[in-house]
């Protein structure tokens, strides 16, 4: 229960915190450049690192 609690609280703070960051940022990454809106780019970053976070779990768990 606690866990879901948390959850959701992180989860609100973080989409209002990428939906108050809408300003539009230049991307540079090897020699690949864009122009893209902060919260896309703060929301593509939470997934992955939620995935990478949900497979490292799911490997410790193997072991």
């Amino acid at each position: 229960m606690l866990k879901m609690v948390m959850f959701i609280i992180l989860a609100v703070l973080a989409g209002l915190f990428i939906f108050q960051n809408t300003h539009i940022a230049e991307v540079y990454f090897l020699k690949w450049n864009t122009k893209l809106s902060t919260s896309l780019l703060l929301l593509i970053t939470l997934i992955i690192g939620t995935v990478l976070g949900w497979l490292g779990s799911k490997a410790k768990k193997k072991k």
